[in-house]
């Protein structure tokens, strides 16, 4: 797989406002699920459970790693600003860089954009990045705790691989219902 990293690491005008369009649609199609928990690492911040995860996936798919990335990056950014009134720490240690790369992942490894395959492909890979980021991103900043499950005790460490997986998942899912809904509905509109 060769990759032309000057086509792919400049960014156009064109572009600049996709990456806008991209975070807006994210932030706004978050904030309507941010309570709605998939799994609480024992501490202050849990992991949402986001459906809207399909937009930076499409835009990566569609516009590239540079579109997505800073689509989900800015996007998530926003919506954790409304949500706190800030960006939380969670945000900027883990959330804000874990979907960067995540979404910048999936756009640089995705070539064939209708492959459903492709995308399951590239977006194991980009989830497992920007879960393990996000995990170990919250766990360094103190903000997972031992979890107790019945008798088996969790240390921090271990929630922060939990928090990884649990990204991955409910990320992973969304993304292969919708994204290839929106990628293919995008591509017919351009007679592809």
């Amino acid at each position: 797989m060769k990759i032309d990293f000057k086509k792919k690491f400049k960014l156009s005008t064109l572009e600049i406002v996709l990456i806008a369009i991209g975070a807006v649609l994210y932030a706004i199609f978050s904030i309507p699920t941010m309570f709605v928990i998939a799994f609480s690492p024992g501490g202050p911040v849990p992991v949402q459970f986001r459906p809207a995860v399909i937009i930076p996936s499409a835009m990566a798919v569609l516009f590239g790693p540079l579109v997505g990335g800073f689509s989900a990056g800015i996007g998530t950014t926003i919506a954790s600003a409304v949500k706190h009134g800030a960006p939380s720490p969670a945000t900027i240690f883990g959330g804000l860089p874990g979907n960067f790369f995540c979404y910048f992942i999936i756009g640089l490894l995705t070539k064939d954009k209708k492959s459903i395959k492709e995308l399951a492909l590239t977006s194991a890979i980009g989830y497992t990045v920007g879960g393990l980021i996000i995990g170990l991103g919250m766990y360094s900043v103190g903000l997972i705790n031992e979890v107790e499950i019945g008798t088996i005790k969790f240390t921090p460490i271990q929630v922060s691989f939990i928090t990884a997986g649990v990204v991955f998942i409910t990320g992973y899912i969304m993304t292969l219902i919708g994204t290839p809904i929106l990628v293919r509905a995008y591509l017919s509109t351009k007679g592809k």
